[in-house]
């Protein structure tokens, strides 16, 4: 009976007090149990609700009767709306997700089962992606599991692969055990809910994708003797602010690509007017205040870690942009990069490069390099710079130039002919292998190379240094030596054979990169050079357009022998 009738007078006495609201504070009466509740007990208005169909019995639900008895309808209505102001709630999922949140996921709760955890975490991420800033009821709850297997607050985990790529796993494995964060366990990847959504979800309530910047005091600072010079004595309007990534430099003396980016995302993300970047000291204001580059800047600066390929790292300023890997946007103009002063010394390169190269175009050269070479060979004794112009000279004269054949077609058909009846490659064994006619054949060879392969003051050139032959016999004629030109054919011809000086010879003999595919090459040939890999150089061969004719028509003469003819072995 005493229940009903205080259930009864209960809004008008609630009428009472807010027709009072002017004289009496409503934040004085929040932390008071006035609110009644449904089961007789009563408590502080902040943590009931209102009663609805959905509410379960762990739940403090205000008396409905508070608010719904009485005969005014204004008078009821004016009650609940007290209630409001002292902080009486609507259930919702927000509201029931907090409920949940103080059961289940204090540091004290007892952990929950995996499925009643993924049910939860369901509603979790629905909940924020409907309502967005509920995100923050989550930070103080050990809602995430990280790889270690204990749970922890958003704030306490970071995310890398497999959710997103950060990098962080390159700061924080470093640390082991002592690390202050964990990554995000790898059971959410299955759990039931798109890895999108998840890594949405983390990022929303406050788990790491950056790089923490701490702030610290400026005693650390290698500027700090200036810093402290400051003006003033007494600490009265102080402010000693400084900036650094914790044991960031003994992690860089053993730099990896993935520590290098995940610092380059975390310096170039920062602002021009970012505080990051500056110390300031002060003592008061009248004694003024002294800026200095923070103690971040100061050790990206002095540590090896950009990476410039090949596994090389180096000082910001001794780094280039082109030389940086995937993965490291570059902005000329980025306040963090500047702060660091990536690239200083190539750009003080550059500067002396050009003033250098404007110097030696006012003086008639291309550039600063054909100034230094030119002051070197100033330098040489004369007789010395006189032998090196005859030299040039006398290699600058190149073989004759060809003469037009007036019919190459029938001089192609004559070719042929002789080179079906040439003799076949044959050999005996005397003791060794020796090839039967060979030497008669380069005796013929010689005498035609001799007379294709002669300068304008009719010596012989070699055809791949297209220079004068290095010496001459007792009988004044030139040494050189007559090379089989492409291997493989089954007879010989005089026109298979290359005039060239010893060292080229061996090149061609014992180091020819294009032996397997020379036949193809000179097939294809349209010009009078013939490129080719000797001693792993390219280089080319010379060859007068006589010859090429001659040669190739040696190929169709070799291509249309009988197909039961025997090749012989090879010289």
């Amino acid at each position: 009976m005493a229940e009903a009738e205080a259930a009864r007078v209960a809004p008008t006495v609630l009428c009472i007090i807010a027709r009072r609201d002017r004289a009496v504070r409503v934040h004085r009466l929040r932390n008071l149990k006035i609110v009644r509740l449904s089961d007789g007990a009563f408590s502080v208005a902040t943590q009931c609700f209102f009663a609805n169909d959905h509410n379960g019995d762990d739940i403090s639900k205000v008396d409905a009767r508070v608010y719904t008895s009485g005969r005014a309808k204004p008078q009821q209505e004016k009650a609940k709306r007290f209630l409001s102001d002292l902080g009486v709630r609507e259930l919702g999922e927000a509201e029931e997700i907090e409920l949940i949140l103080r059961a289940r996921y204090t540091e004290e709760a007892e952990i929950p089962d995996d499925k009643t955890y993924l049910e939860d975490l369901k509603r979790f991420v629905a909940l924020t992606e409907q309502q967005p800033e509920t995100a923050k009821l989550f930070a103080s709850y050990y809602i995430f599991q990280g790889e270690d297997a204990r749970w922890y607050k958003p704030g306490d985990i970071y995310l890398d692969q497999p959710y997103k790529q950060t990098d962080l796993s390159a700061y924080y494995s470093r640390f082991g055990e002592d690390a202050e964060c964990a990554p995000l366990h790898a059971r959410y990847k299955d759990c039931g809910i798109p890895t999108k959504r998840v890594r949405a979800f983390a990022e929303a309530v406050g788990a790491r994708v950056e790089l923490k910047i701490k702030r610290g005091e400026c005693r650390n600072n290698p500027q700090w003797a200036y810093l402290r010079s400051v003006g003033g004595e007494r600490y009265t309007s102080s402010r000693d602010n400084d900036y650094f990534i914790p044991h960031l430099p003994e992690l860089l003396r053993t730099p990896s690509l993935e520590l290098s980016r995940l610092v380059w995302r975390t310096i170039t993300s920062l602002a021009s007017d970012s505080d990051y970047l500056q110390a300031v000291f002060r003592r008061n204001y009248s004694g003024g205040t002294h800026y200095a580059d923070s103690r971040l800047v100061h050790e990206l600066r002095a540590a090896r870690w950009v990476p410039q390929g090949n596994g090389k790292f180096v000082r910001p300023a001794e780094a280039s942009s082109e030389l940086l890997p995937e993965g490291f946007a570059f902005d000329l103009g980025n306040p963090g990069l500047k702060a660091i002063q990536f690239g200083a010394e190539a750009d003080r390169r550059s500067a002396q490069e050009q003033l250098k190269d404007s110097i030696a175009k006012k003086a008639g050269f291309a550039d600063a390099g054909a100034l230094e070479r030119a002051k070197r060979f100033a330098a040489l004794p004369q007789e010395e710079q006189e032998r090196f112009f005859a030299e040039r000279e006398k290699a600058a004269k190149a073989a004759i130039p060809d003469r037009n054949l007036i019919n190459p077609q029938r001089h192609a058909r004559n070719v042929a002919e002789q080179a079906a009846d040439a003799p076949d490659k044959e050999s005996e064994i005397r003791g060794r292998s020796v090839s039967i006619g060979r030497e008669d054949v380069k005796i013929e060879a010689e005498q035609y190379l001799r007379q294709h392969y002669r300068n304008a003051d009719g010596d012989m050139t070699c055809q791949i240094c297209k220079g004068p032959l290095p010496f001459k016999l007792d009988d004044g004629s030139e040494f050189f030596e007559t090379v089989e030109f492409l291997p493989g054919l089954r007879k010989r011809h005089f026109q298979n054979y290359l005039a060239l000086c010893p060292n080229h010879s061996a090149m061609y003999r014992h180091a020819n990169g294009c032996k397997e595919i020379i036949c193809d090459m000179v097939e294809g040939l349209t010009g009078n050079e013939l490129e080719v890999i000797l001693a792993q150089r390219d280089m080319t061969i010379y060859l007068s357009a006589v010859h090429i004719v001659d040669i190739k028509a040696v190929l169709a003469a070799e291509a249309n022998l009988p197909a039961e003819a025997e090749d012989q072995d090879m010289e």
